[in-house]
């Protein structure tokens, strides 16, 4: 039988979890951090930034510090879905991966986070349950996909991401609610986290939008918010979550989930990026009907994976996709309205 002291006791802990959930992860306290130095940058003027082949380009990956991969949109004349560049010369090496359903073919596939091996290009295709590693020469040589490994994602997958030692990082739904976890090749679970715990993932998936980066060293994987202020971390080998936020603003999640998303929301990063030291992520800060206005720039914040505000770098260009070369540490980007690639040098600040 429960006596009154253990009921108020109980009623008293429920009370204290609930308060205690200042931020929208459960179990996880929000560390809230400004930058240690504020700088402007412009973006490097004798990189031209001029890939004629790609008529619309959306995503941007360097592989093997060698080759910059750009992902183009696909057409009846442009059947295929990414091209290639020297990262030193910026030549013209060739198309690869072209769209449809036979050998060698992709349906809608978009680029996945960083390669373990640091030497192919991560793929994800959705619509086939699919998740690829490519080897870019030799797909490029022999104008179809040449697939490294070839992984059938589970069902209910929305993100995916790979891992050292042959184990992947998935986001999915299970039973109503966003989880992470930690996968083997043969299906097994490692961890499963659990960030946004009592929270109807069918009803709030637009208002949990996020972007992710994988430290392809560690096995870290870090997740930008779009409409929270807030980057999370989850250590997939411990199953350890953290979290940091760069605005009070974050504090506000219960009222971001009481309403749809509209104009007047605010939008906080637009893309990540990362490398085994550091984690890049652009960010916005502004309603959603401000995007269209021109010229209101770019923050791109600089952490390291210990979740410290490194760097808040401010920027003319309006930053969407990010790809960081580490051996000559130029940041190459997407400038959006004109799908143009820029790039900015951090070796003085890095």
């Amino acid at each position: 039988m429960v006596s009154l002291r253990q009921i108020l006791f109980m009623m008293t802990a429920g009370m204290v979890v609930s308060c205690s959930r200042d931020g929208i992860m459960s179990d996880t306290p929000v560390r809230l951090v400004s930058p240690d130095k504020v700088v402007s940058l412009c973006s490097d003027t004798t990189f031209q930034g001029i890939f004629p082949e790609v008529l619309q380009c959306s995503c941007i990956q360097v592989v093997n510090d060698s080759v910059i991969v750009l992902q183009d949109q696909t057409s009846e004349i442009n059947p295929y879905h990414f091209k290639a560049y020297s990262a030193d010369s910026f030549d013209y090496i060739g198309p690869l991966v072209s769209r449809g359903r036979g050998p060698g073919e992709m349906l809608s596939p978009y680029m996945a986070g960083n390669d373990p091996e640091g030497k192919c290009l991560c793929l994800q295709d959705n619509a086939v349950g699919k998740a690829y590693i490519v080897d870019v020469m030799q797909s490029v040589e022999s104008r179809k996909a040449s697939v490294v490994h070839n992984i059938d994602l589970p069902s209910g997958i929305a993100d995916w991401l790979p891992l050292p030692g042959s184990k992947q990082f998935v986001l999915k739904q299970e039973k109503g609610e966003f989880v992470f976890q930690t996968l083997g090749n043969n299906g097994y679970i490692y961890h499963t986290f659990h960030p946004y715990r009592d929270i109807d993932g069918e009803r709030c998936m637009t208002h949990l939008s996020s972007i992710l980066t994988n430290n392809r060293m560690t096995g870290e994987v870090a997740e930008a918010m779009v409409f929270l202020p807030q980057l999370n971390m989850f250590d997939s080998g411990t199953g350890r979550m953290s979290s940091v936020a760069v605005d009070a603003g974050y504090r506000k999640w219960k009222a971001l989930l009481s309403k749809m998303i509209n104009e007047d929301t605010r939008e906080y990063y637009t893309g990540i990026e990362s490398s085994p030291d550091y984690i890049f992520a652009a960010y916005k800060g502004l309603p959603l009907k401000k995007k269209r206005e021109p010229g209101i720039g770019t923050s791109i914040h600089i952490f390291d994976w210990d979740g410290n505000f490194i760097y808040d770098i401010k920027v003319t260009e309006d930053i969407g996709d990010m790809a960081f070369d580490n051996r000559t540490k130029y940041l190459y980007c997407v400038d959006v309205p004109g799908c143009k690639i820029v790039r900015y040098s951090l070796d003085a600040l890095l």
